[in-house]
């Protein structure tokens, strides 16, 4: 039996050291968690960053806290979330994870121990045109 191992593959479960780094939105999926099916959803963009070979990065966002998924709207919609805040009309944000596709902005990785090992997580998001706090 041959299985094919992509290079994103293989690089997955390297560690990344902790900083800042540019990134483009490659894909943005929405599929329901391993447990508590059906009580909520988890929306995954997932991130490639051209510094680093073109390693990918996903990031999960659950629906039960969607309020975090703020500061990435803010980076990719190159606003800060207070205007885009300051702008809800119906109070609800409508945000199309479509258009969200191919926008480019800064990621902040960090390492955090699951299961034992290091893993990347992604703690914080700004836009493409911020000043990166390096």
């Amino acid at each position: 039996m041959k299985i094919a191992v992509t290079k994103a593959d293989l690089l997955r479960g390297e560690t990344i050291n902790p900083g800042w780094y540019k990134a483009e939105i490659i894909s943005f999926i929405a599929k329901a968690p391993k447990t508590g099916a059906g009580e909520s959803m988890n929306y995954v963009p997932t991130f490639k960053l051209p510094d680093l070979d073109d390693r990918e990065l996903p990031h999960t966002f659950n629906s039960k806290a969607i309020g975090r998924m703020g500061p990435m709207i803010a980076a990719v919609k190159d606003m800060p979330l207070t205007e885009i805040i300051k702008g809800l009309e119906s109070g609800a944000l409508e945000f199309d994870t479509d258009s969200a596709i191919g926008k480019k902005l800064y990621i902040h990785v960090v390492n955090e121990t699951y299961e034992g090992r290091l893993v990347n997580k992604i703690d914080n998001f700004l836009s493409i045109t911020s000043t990166v706090p390096f």
